[in-house]
């Protein structure tokens, strides 16, 4: 009768406010991963209740551009990285609210068996890299290395191993967290260049929103702060439950357990 009773406690106290909300949209910048398990536990701990916030979490995907979402009112926060930076260079509205990770996960990745020691090595052969809006560290340590962007082939990113592992591109674009992992199970040897080694140190994934929201609703915007940094704090002490948590979720993920993502 105890858990009843405080449960129902709990509704009683959090859901006259969350009638009147108005709803907020947070724009994830991927599939549902434990990337963002602290915004899953926000919402699943009641944290955002708790700050009178009515929260939706869409999921991303290659297809939609978080920033566009943005500018355009379709979303009124969302989870960005380094692109963030560059459109904020670009002179666009927006506000970090609070940078979760302290370093970029992007690297690049060459086959073991190729002996790339140095990055110059990589001038005249094809990359797969993202758009330089949102990898823009790897850039930035090729042209340190001096591989500049007209010396290389570039390749269009779709995620791909099986086209480092079979040769079509000589390296490519990964975070540190998936596609070591993914070669791992495969058994492909390789080596990793990170933009650390070579003095670049970008933020990694930040929670945004736009001028127009921090102006019109400042209290909101600390509010959500608040319930965010509450569950990156819960999901980094409740990592199994977590993972239980975000594997229900429904995804557009064509590859939500495999290795790989794309066709050969």
């Amino acid at each position: 009768m105890g858990l009843i009773f405080k449960l129902t406690l709990t509704c009683l106290l959090f859901i006259p406010s969350l009638l009147w909300a108005d709803p907020i949209n947070i724009h994830l910048k991927w599939f549902h991963k434990f990337q963002f398990a602290g915004y899953y536990a926000a919402l699943e701990q009641g944290y955002f209740a708790e700050e009178g916030l009515d929260v939706n979490l869409i999921e991303g995907d290659p297809n939609n551009n978080q920033i566009h979402q943005l500018l355009n009112k379709q979303s009124h926060y969302a989870v960005l990285g380094s692109e963030v930076i560059h459109s904020l260079s670009l002179g666009s509205p927006l506000i970090i609210v609070t940078s979760i990770f302290q370093h970029a996960p992007e690297v690049l990745i060459t086959r073991a068996e190729d002996n790339v020691q140095n990055l110059a090595e990589l001038n005249g052969k094809q990359l797969m890299l993202s758009n330089e809006s949102i990898s823009g560290q790897i850039n930035a340590m090729l042209f340190k290395a001096g591989v500049d962007t007209s010396s290389y082939i570039k390749h269009p990113y779709d995620g791909d191993i099986n086209k480092l592992i079979s040769k079509k591109v000589f390296a490519m674009n990964a975070y540190i967290s998936n596609e070591p992992y993914q070669l791992m199970q495969l058994k492909q040897a390789f080596t990793v260049f990170s933009p650390l080694d070579y003095g670049i140190d970008f933020y990694g994934d930040s929670l945004v929103t736009t001028q127009s929201e921090l102006s019109k609703h400042p209290q909101r915007v600390a509010s959500i702060r608040r319930a965010v940094i509450r569950g990156w704090n819960y999901a980094i002490k409740h990592p199994d439950e977590m993972i239980q948590s975000i594997l229900a979720y429904k995804t557009l993920n064509p590859s939500p357990y495999g290795y790989c993502i794309g066709t050969t």
